[in-house]
């Protein structure tokens, strides 16, 4: 039992493998590969240092009836057989919602605010296909974080106190350069960008919607056009900022 990662009812398992498959005979496949795991509660409620490991998996594939295959046809839109620039580009828009804890320093103090604020976010995200696999292209990323830029003091008793600032210093717009691996079914889309918040950022000391940050997003097809989207959200591209979860539609 580990405090640092286990304290909540919601819990975040990120899994990444770059696997190959060494086909010995018509019956007989061996997998092996590196693999990444993070598992965490998302930023959802602190203490939330996480779990990290890199593994090695080794496995094997007994095909009974090899002759018998099945075609797996991609859903993704887009007519990759047209050189037409035009007609290699897709557009994707996605609606994410989230929750997060907060925390945030005050002189030499760490206050910890294990609220549920809410997050949403808007992403437009035009993408040019190289090829069946292989996309990349711009995103505008729109974001409004309750938890952003709070005013913060400390009240005469030790506690500390806060409240909200104006909407806009809330409420965020970036940039990110996106690159997306397509498989059947899956997309996995990671980027990283640049933002800022609507207000004026020399109002804050620290304006916690401005600088670099990365995103990772699970999108799952559930039509040729509609996907479900599981993003995270890094702060400053190293730090995990919240988990979103929302739909898409492919334009």
């Amino acid at each position: 039992y580990n405090e640092g990662f286990i304290v909540s009812p919601l819990n975040v398992y990120i899994n990444v493998a770059a696997l190959f498959n060494w086909k010995v005979n018509p019956y007989l496949d061996i997998v092996f590969g590196p693999e990444y795991t993070h598992f965490s509660n998302g930023d959802t409620k602190f203490p939330n240092s996480g779990a990290n490991t890199i593994n090695f998996r080794l496995g094997a594939k007994r095909h009974i009836a090899p002759s018998n295959k099945t075609e797996i046809v991609k859903v993704f839109a887009g007519d990759l057989d047209n050189e037409i620039f035009a007609d290699r580009m897709t557009y994707d828009l996605s609606i994410l919602g989230g929750f997060r804890a907060d925390r945030t320093v005050n002189g030499s103090k760490l206050y910890i605010f294990n609220n549920a604020f809410p997050v949403v976010s808007v992403n437009f995200n035009p993408l040019y296909s190289f090829n069946s696999h292989l996309a990349a292209g711009p995103s505008l990323d729109l974001i409004y974080d309750r938890s952003a830029n709070l005013n913060v003091w400390e009240k005469e008793d030790g506690t500390v106190g806060y409240e909200y600032p104006r909407t806009l210093a809330q409420t965020g717009i970036g940039l990110s350069a996106r690159a997306e691996l397509r498989m059947p079914v899956f997309a996995v889309n990671i980027g990283i960008g640049y933002g800022t918040s609507l207000e004026d950022h020399t109002r804050y000391d620290n304006d916690d919607l401005r600088g670099l940050y990365g995103v990772f997003n699970l999108k799952t097809f559930v039509s040729d056009r509609m996907f479900l989207n599981v993003g995270y959200r890094l702060k400053s591209v190293l730090y995990s900022h919240n988990l979103l979860f929302g739909l898409g539609w492919r334009l």
